[in-house]
C-alpha cells in the first residue's frame, strides 16, 4: 500500500511541476523576457532561447506530461490491481483522476500563469537540459506534419487589432488609465489619417509674396495669427520657403521696413497629400521642423501641415463626447467628427478640409440654414457635409455629427 501511495504522488507532483511550467512558459511575454534579460542577460538568455523556438519546448512538455499521466496511471492501476483488488480499482482510478485534474492541472497552471517570469526562469535551463537530451526523439516528432506548424500557429505575433481589444480590455479591468488606452488606440488611427485630411486647404492658407518688403505687407502681418508664415514668389504653387512672424515683427519695430520678405524664408518640408499622418509625424521628428507644404502628383499646393495638426488628432481621439467644447473636437472616424455649437467654422473647415460659410459659429450657421431653432435628429446637407443635431440646450445646439461627404 506504501508503494502505491507513494507513486501516485508521484504522479500528481510530477505532472504538476511538468504543466506549471508549461503555463508559465506561455504566459510570460518575450517583451518582458527581454527587459529582464537587459538587466541580467545570463539569467534570461535560456528562457529567451526557449520562447523564441517554442516548438522545441512545446513537444518536450507535452511528451512528458502523457508519458507522466497516461504511463503513471498505467503502472498505478496495475499496481493497485494487485494490491487492492478489482473492486475497489474503478475507485482508486477515480480519486486519481480527481487528484490530477486538481493537483496537477488546475491549481499548477494557475500558479504558473500567475508567477510565469519567476518559473520560467528557474525550470528554463532544466527544461534545455532535457531538450539536448531528447534531441533525436524531438527532432522525429518536429517533422511530423500535425506538429511542424506548432510554431507558427503559437507565435507571439500580435496584430494591431489584438493591441487594440488587450488595451480595451487592460482599461476595463483597471490595469491602464481609460486616458492611456484611448491614447493608444488614437495612436494607431494615425495611419488611417492623410495630410490631406488634417492640412489647411489652400484657400485658408495665409501667404506673404517673397518679392514684397516688409513696409509693403505691414498690414497684412499684423492681421496674421500664425506663428509660421508661408513665404511664396507672386504664386502660392511657387514656395520660397518659411518665415516666423516674431522675425517679421521684430524687423518692423527695429525699423527695418525695406527688407524683402523672402530674407527671412528658410527650408520648408514638402510632403504629398497621401502621407499618412504616422510617418508625417516621423517626417517632422527626423527634420526637427513643424510646418510642412502639401503638394498633389502634379506638384501644385493643396495645403499646409503642422505638428500641431497632428497632435490635434490624437487630442480629438482623447477627450470624450461628454467633453466637447467649443475649442476640442473629437474625431469619430476618418471623415466624422462631434463638434460643440459654438465652434467656429473655421475651425471645422480646417480640420475637415471643408468649406461651410455664412456665420463664424457652427450654432449659427445652422440656425441661418434651418431658419429657426433645430431639434434633435435634424439633419442639413451641403456638397461637402451632412450636418446631425445630436444634442440641444434651451438657448442652442450643443453637439453636431458632422460627416464628410
Amino acid at each position: 500500500m506504501f508503494d502505491l501511495i507513494i507513486v501516485s504522488l508521484a504522479i500528481v507532483f510530477f505532472s504538476g511541476i511538468v504543466s506549471c511550467v508549461e503555463a508559465a512558459l506561455f504566459s510570460v511575454p518575450l517583451v518582458k523576457v527581454r527587459e529582464y534579460g537587459e538587466k541580467k542577460k545570463r539569467k534570461a538568455d535560456t528562457l529567451i532561447f526557449l520562447k523564441e523556438k517554442i516548438q522545441k519546448p512545446i513537444i518536450t512538455l507535452v511528451v512528458f506530461n502523457n508519458f507522466i499521466n497516461i504511463g503513471g496511471s498505467i503502472f498505478a492501476g496495475a499496481l493497485a490491481g494487485r494490491i487492492m483488488g478489482d473492486v475497489w480499482l474503478g475507485i482508486f482510478s477515480g480519486a486519481l483522476i480527481f487528484l490530477i485534474i486538481i493537483f496537477s492541472e488546475i491549481i499548477p497552471k494557475n500558479l504558473g500563469a500567475r508567477y510565469s517570469l519567476p518559473i520560467s526562469l528557474v525550470f528554463a535551463p532544466i527544461l534545455k537540459f532535457f531538450i539536448k537530451i531528447f534531441s533525436p526523439f524531438i527532432w522525429l516528432l518536429s517533422r511530423l506534419p500535425p506538429l511542424q506548424r506548432i510554431g507558427e500557429s503559437l507565435s507571439l505575433v500580435t496584430s494591431e487589432e489584438e493591441i487594440k481589444f488587450l488595451t480595451g480590455v487592460g482599461a476595463k479591468a483597471g490595469v491602464i488609465e481609460e486616458d492611456e488606452a484611448k491614447m493608444i488606440q488614437s495612436a494607431f488611427r494615425l495611419n488611417d489619417i492623410t495630410a490631406a485630411d488634417i492640412m489647411t486647404p489652400r484657400s485658408l492658407v495665409f501667404w506673404l509674396d517673397g518679392n514684397k518688403s516688409l513696409r509693403q505687407k505691414r498690414v497684412k502681418i499684423g492681421k496674421c495669427h500664425q506663428s509660421r508664415i508661408l513665404v511664396c514668389d507672386k504664386d502660392i504653387n511657387k514656395v520660397m520657403g518659411i518665415c516666423r512672424k516674431d522675425d517679421l515683427l521684430k524687423s518692423l519695430v527695429e525699423r527695418k521696413e525695406d527688407i524683402l520678405i523672402k530674407e527671412f524664408a528658410s527650408w520648408v518640408l514638402f510632403v504629398p497629400e497621401t502621407r499618412v499622418a504616422d510617418d508625417l509625424l516621423r517626417d517632422f521628428q527626423k527634420t526637427k521642423s513643424h510646418f510642412a507644404v502639401v503638394i498633389d502628383e502634379h506638384g501644385e499646393v493643396e495645403g499646409v501641415v503642422t505638428h500641431e495638426d497632428i497632435l490635434q488628432e490624437l487630442v480629438g481621439e482623447l477627450i470624450s463626447e461628454k467633453d466637447i467644447a467649443p475649442d476640442l473636437i473629437k474625431r469619430i472616424s476618418k471623415k466624422e467628427i462631434l463638434a460643440h455649437g459654438q465652434t467656429k467654422l473655421a475651425y471645422i473647415n480646417q480640420f475637415l478640409n471643408i468649406n461651410l460659410r455664412g456665420a463664424l459659429t457652427l450654432n449659427g450657421f445652422l440656425l441661418k440654414k434651418f431658419e429657426k431653432f433645430p431639434q434633435v435628429g435634424e439633419v442639413f446637407e451641403t456638397r461637402e457635409a451632412k450636418l446631425i443635431v445630436e444634442k440641444i440646450t434651451e438657448k442652442s445646439v450643443e453637439k453636431v455629427k458632422i460627416i464628410k461627404t
